[in-house]
């Protein structure tokens, strides 16, 4: 199986290459920042905020 799907990703990309179905003009990407004290923060990318796990946040003393 694994062979079968690397076989078909590198067919896929040729086709990507050659015919140009798609065109990417840019990539998303994020600036994350928090304050220095702040613990628990954890961030996630397969989220879209970073609040998802707020109730473990807390400052440190």
């Amino acid at each position: 199986m694994p062979d079968e799907r690397k076989a078909s990703y590198l067919k896929l990309q040729e086709m990507v290459r050659n015919d140009l179905p798609l065109l990417p003009l840019f990539q998303y990407t994020t600036v994350r920042g928090r304050k220095k004290g702040l613990t628990g923060f954890t961030p996630n990318v397969n989220n879209r905020i970073d609040t998802w796990n707020i109730g473990t946040w807390y400052w440190e003393a």
